[in-house]
């Protein structure tokens, strides 16, 4: 009996152990809940499961409060790589995967505000879904959701996310180069991606996944104010240029997208009653072919950042922009480094 007893004890711990043991495999072979890089990016069922806000401003084109203008500002940036600044330096170490610059537009930005404290979780590659979940950068580097970074405590928030969704912007720059060999003279990436099964389908989605990402951000900063700020003008609107890879007819087709995409913020922007720099707008004329282009072409060049994204010269455009819009006052850039306080330099912290 003893031995009988002592049998069946042992066989029900080697059941729970098998149990155990088989859950445990199965949730790390089970893609994690909270990585949504691959493509899970928010969509109209997740906007309608939110509570509605009400707006915070009825003209995106508002200045900020008087009173947050006088008072020190915590600051938090969230974007791509259009606001991480790849390639140029210095780049930080927090991730070294997200490739991003000390000198990028949001860090110019900080300083021209005088911020008390500033956090730039912005990183290369980020897509609407990295705002809410892990995004895994192609090193394996798991980076924190971008919504980690803000607290009951913020007060300004930046975000400039959406040309990565769809991989939209990397077919532009990437596939589009590859394919213009077969057409210089024509548009063969617009007859391969341009129709409803690619850039239109993804260009539909987008409004509604930047208003889940807006009222995301709302919901975990409740006392900050919102701007969303689009990308500057790439590509020229007619005719091209040597810094350009794409077929002459894609050019002004591609220049067409990116200004859907920053429609696409702006229709958010709007929906959500938060504010919205239009970037391109204001930067008109300085694509990559221009005689002072904010934005590199397809070629790298000595202290320029990675091919297709701002100069330093562009970023500090950017931030004078945005800065000019969200204090109602010109900027004149000086040109050097942004000088940031040592309370800044503290918050930087990855979180």
């Amino acid at each position: 009996m003893r031995l009988l007893g002592f049998a069946l004890g042992l066989s029900l711990v080697l059941v729970a152990v098998a149990v155990v043991v088989a859950v445990g495999l199965e949730r790390s072979l089970s893609p994690d809940p909270d990585d949504r890089a691959g493509g899970d990016e928010p969509g109209s069922s997740e906007l309608q499961d939110l509570p509605k806000l009400p707006p915070q401003v009825d003209d995106p084109r508002e200045v900020l409060p008087e009173a947050l203008r006088r008072r020190p500002i915590d600051y938090v940036a969230l974007g791509d790589s259009y606001s991480a600044g790849p390639g140029l330096d210095p780049q930080r170490p927090d991730p070294v995967a997200c490739q991003r610059s000390g000198y990028n537009w949001p860090a110019y930005l900080a300083d021209w505000l005088d911020v008390a404290t500033y956090r730039d979780v912005t990183c290369t590659g980020a897509t609407t879904g990295a705002l809410l979940g892990r995004q895994r950068r192609p090193d394996g580097t798991l980076v924190p959701p971008q919504i980690e970074a803000l607290t009951d405590r913020t007060d300004l928030v930046t975000v400039s996310l959406g040309g990565n969704d769809n991989a939209l912007f990397a077919t532009l720059v990437g596939v589009c180069s590859d394919v213009a060999d077969r057409d210089p003279d024509g548009d063969p990436c617009r007859t391969e991606f341009g129709g409803s099964g690619g850039a239109d389908r993804a260009l539909a989605e987008l409004p509604v996944r930047l208003a889940v990402v807006i009222r995301r951000i709302r919901l975990a900063a409740p006392s900050a104010e919102v701007v969303v700020v689009g990308y500057p003008q790439i590509f020229p609107r007619t005719g091209t240029c040597a810094e350009i890879s794409l077929a002459a007819g894609d050019v002004a087709w591609a220049a067409g997208l990116v200004d859907r995409v920053d429609r696409a913020m702006l229709q958010a922007a709007e929906t959500e009653g938060v504010r919205f720099v239009d970037v391109a707008a204001s930067g008109e004329g300085h694509d990559v072919c221009a005689p002072q282009p904010w934005v590199t072409g397809a070629r790298s060049e000595p202290e320029a950042s990675t091919p297709w994204h701002p100069y330093p010269l562009g970023m500090r455009e950017v931030a004078r922009l945005v800065t000019t819009q969200l204090t109602g006052e010109e900027v004149v850039p000086s040109g050097g480094p942004p000088q940031l306080g040592r309370g800044v330099a503290e918050a930087n912290d990855t979180p």
